[in-house]
């Protein structure tokens, strides 16, 4: 239900919301280019004084290039965070060991009396990269292409900054679909199973490094 509905409200961002904001702005310029350079590509100052859009031209997010790309920063920089949450899932998933039945999986913490997830099946583990991980990078990679077309969209420097944290909400689906729908009993009991996750020993400076590279990497 989570993965229909955040493909489904980027589809319909992307036709009703985004297209039509592209092409406002495309026939906008157009218009200004028809109006006010002749046909060898020469400005002419006088047609511009007297250009009834002006105004509304010079509201486009990027007639100001210091404001239009530190707030396209951010937006990516939002998009890069859950990108590197999904990152973080997918190597603890990798790491984790393997086991030939379901019944192996999981192992119960007596000290503390919570369900540990020691060990994955190579189905579940198939199925939580096909079906959690690959459509979170899909959507996130969709939603920062999406997300920067509207933004350089934007005829307004105040909707520049409110549709970047408008396009987020739909990275914040699963998390509303979650805690509304299903009840608090449940809800516990899931947050009380612990995935047991395995990294190789490794030196603590080696392990910042690669730390360090993989941020740098982003």
């Amino acid at each position: 239900m989570n993965l229909l509905m955040q493909l489904g409200l980027l589809y319909f961002i992307n036709l009703f919301v985004v297209g039509p904001s592209v092409h406002k702005i495309q026939s906008q310029y157009l218009h200004f280019h028809a109006r006010v350079f002749d046909s060898d590509g020469q400005f002419l100052a006088d047609e511009w004084e007297s250009y009834e859009g002006k105004e509304d031209l010079c509201q486009i997010g990027m007639s100001s290039p210091l404001f239009y790309f530190t707030v396209v920063f951010l937006w990516v920089l939002l998009i890069v965070r859950e990108l590197r949450t999904t990152e973080r899932l997918a190597r603890d998933v990798w790491s984790m060991p393997s086991c030939r039945l379901s019944s192996q999986m999981t192992g119960e913490d007596t000290s503390h009396s919570v369900v540990q997830v020691v060990a994955l099946t190579p189905c579940v583990r198939s199925l939580i990269y096909m079906l959690v991980i690959l459509p979170k990078l899909v959507i996130c990679c969709t939603l920062m292409y999406l997300g920067c077309q509207w933004l350089t969209a934007t005829n307004s420097f105040a909707d520049l900054v409110m549709n970047s944290i408008a396009m987020e909400f739909v990275t914040g689906v699963d998390e509303a679909l979650y805690e509304t729908l299903l009840p608090v009993a449940h809800r516990k009991q899931v947050a009380d199973i612990n995935f047991v996750t395995y990294r190789p020993r490794t030196a603590g400076r080696s392990k910042d490094f690669a730390a360090f590279k993989r941020s740098f990497t982003y």
